[in-house]
């Protein structure tokens, strides 16, 4: 795990059971219904967090990776998981390998569910900067985020 000071960090990716909740209903929370579709270009599939290849069989759909609804900044947004059962990612210490050479945002959020601070990183600082935004009090969640679009890439758990 990444420390800074008694500040210690892990990556989460989406759960299981919404991984397997969308390829059983092929719906998402949202009621939209979904399609699986072949990518033609990479696509992180947000459960095993792997980099999917082009030509990869995937399923896109809104996600929204809040603990609740909190106004304004509760944002819903796309993701996509593999369209076959992956096993969820597990080396919750380390940066996933495909990330490794990407940019994310960074983005700290208070109590209130507001952005408190969002810094843009190479991805191998991002637990790093995770853990440096966790030492301050009023940080209760941090997420990884994709800079072009904005989409949700992973959660960091203090």
């Amino acid at each position: 795990m990444i420390a800074i000071g008694e500040t210690l960090v892990r990556v989460k990716g989406v759960s299981s059971d919404v991984a397997r909740r969308v390829r059983d209903t092929m719906r998402d929370d949202f009621g939209n219904r979904l399609r699986v579709r072949t990518v033609d270009s990479t696509a992180p599939c947000r459960h095993c967090l792997r980099i999917a290849p082009p030509g990869s069989r995937m399923i896109l759909f809104a996600y929204r990776p809040f603990p609740q609804d909190f106004g304004p900044y509760a944002e819903t947004g796309p993701i996509f998981i593999h369209a076959d059962a992956c096993e969820q990612y597990r080396d919750v210490t380390a940066l996933p390998p495909g990330y490794r050479p990407r940019e994310l945002v960074v983005r700290a959020y208070d109590a209130a569910g507001e952005i408190a601070d969002s810094v843009i990183v190479r991805a191998t600082d991002a637990l790093r900067q995770a853990a440096a935004f966790y030492a301050q009090a009023d940080i209760a969640f941090v997420h990884a985020r994709h800079p072009a679009y904005g989409c949700f890439a992973f959660e960091i758990e203090r």
